[in-house]
C-alpha cells in the first residue's frame, strides 16, 4: 500500500540526504523549507546590511561571505537524483526568500491508502497568492490624469505622452512576444477636463486655435487646452510654426511654441511681443525725425555760412 510522507527539510542540505528519505519509494514526498543554494548567500549579505554594524566595503562583505558556510541545495539537481519520481518547485509556504518546496510523486504508484505522514503533501499555491491585488480599483480616467500628473513632474511638456492606454494583459504572439499590431490606438482626448471650453477670445487667439484645428485634425480647440494634451508632438509643432508665422506676420521662434503650449499663454506672449516691437518702431521713428530735422538744420546753416563769404 503506497503513502505519502512529509519531510521538514530546514535541515536538509544534501542531495543524498533527499535520496535516502525516498528509498522507500513513497507515493508521494513533500519536502518543505529546502535551502536554496542560488539564494541563501544573498540572502545572508541582505541581514547583516541591515545590520548596525555592517561591513563597510564591499570587500569586507565578499570576504566574510566566504568564510561564512551557507549550506544548500541546488534546485536543478533535484532532477539528478536518478529517482522514479516527477518533480515540482514551488515557492516555500513559509515565505522565506531562500528556502523552497518540493512535490515528488511516484511515476507508476498512486498515493492512495494510507497516509503515513506527519501531514498531508502540500499543495502548491496559485500564482495570484504572490500579487498584489489592490481592493478599489481605480477608475482608469483617475489612473490617467495620475499617470498623467506623475510625469509632468518629472518631463517637460513636449515629453508628456498625450495618451495612456491602459490594459489588463499585454497582447502576446503564439511564441510569447508582444504582438505590437494588437495594440490598441489611443483614443484622442481633449485635455484633462472635456467639459470645460473656452472659446477664443482675440483676433490671435482664433488664429492659433483654427490653426491647431487644421493640423490636429481636432473638432475645437480652446484657450486653455494644452497643445501636447491634444496629440502635438515635435514635426506637428514645426507645421504649426511655419503656419502661424505666415498668418501673423510676427517674428514667432519655434521654442516659444515649446514654452507657451495653450492659446491663451501663446497668444499673450505674441500680443506682448507685438507691442514692445510696435514700441521700438514708434521709438525708431521719432529718433529718425529728430535726426533729419538736425541734419537740416546744420545745412541751413552751412548755406548761411557760405552766403557771408560771399
Amino acid at each position: 500500500m503506497s503513502f505519502c510522507v512529509l519531510v521538514r527539510a530546514a535541515c536538509l542540505t544534501t542531495l543524498a540526504e533527499m535520496r535516502d528519505c525516498l528509498a522507500t519509494e513513497p507515493g508521494c514526498a513533500s519536502f518543505v523549507d529546502i535551502p536554496n543554494l542560488r539564494l541563501v548567500k544573498d540572502v545572508q549579505a541582505l541581514e547583516w546590511l541591515r545590520q548596525a554594524h555592517c561591513p563597510e566595503t564591499v570587500g569586507e562583505l565578499r570576504a566574510l561571505l566566504a568564510s561564512h558556510v551557507t549550506p544548500g541545495i541546488e534546485p536543478e539537481g533535484l532532477w539528478d537524483l536518478g529517482v522514479p519520481y516527477d518533480v515540482s518547485i514551488h515557492w516555500s509556504q513559509s515565505g522565506a526568500l531562500e528556502r523552497f518546496d518540493a512535490i515528488f510523486r511516484h511515476r507508476t504508484r498512486a498515493s492512495r491508502g494510507a497516509v503515513v505522514a506527519l501531514a498531508p503533501c502540500v499543495a502548491p499555491r496559485s500564482w495570484a497568492a504572490y500579487v498584489h491585488q489592490p481592493r478599489v480599483r481605480e477608475p482608469r480616467l483617475a489612473l490617467e490624469l495620475a499617470l498623467k500628473h506623475c510625469v509632468r513632474e518629472r518631463l517637460p511638456d513636449y515629453m508628456t505622452p498625450s495618451a495612456f492606454v491602459i490594459l489588463d494583459a499585454m497582447p502576446r504572439t503564439p511564441n510569447g512576444k508582444i504582438d505590437r499590431r494588437s495594440l490598441p490606438q489611443p483614443a484622442q482626448q481633449r485635455g484633462e477636463n472635456p467639459t470645460t471650453y473656452t472659446p477664443p477670445q482675440t483676433d490671435v487667439e482664433r488664429v492659433i486655435a483654427e490653426t491647431w484645428q487644421r493640423i490636429l485634425h481636432a473638432d475645437r480647440v480652446g484657450t486653455h487646452d494644452n497643445f501636447f494634451d491634444l496629440g502635438a508632438n515635435s514635426l506637428l509643432m514645426v507645421q504649426a510654426h511655419s503656419h502661424l508665422r505666415a498668418c501673423l506676420n510676427l517674428d514667432l521662434s519655434l521654442v516659444d511654441l515649446f514654452r507657451y503650449p495653450t492659446v491663451s499663454t501663446l497668444a499673450a506672449h505674441l500680443s506682448a511681443t507685438a507691442d514692445n516691437e510696435t514700441g521700438l518702431q514708434q521709438s525708431q521713428e521719432r529718433a529718425n525725425t529728430r535726426l533729419d530735422a538736425m541734419q537740416r538744420r546744420m545745412a541751413a546753416r552751412q548755406v548761411g555760412r557760405e552766403q557771408t563769404r560771399e
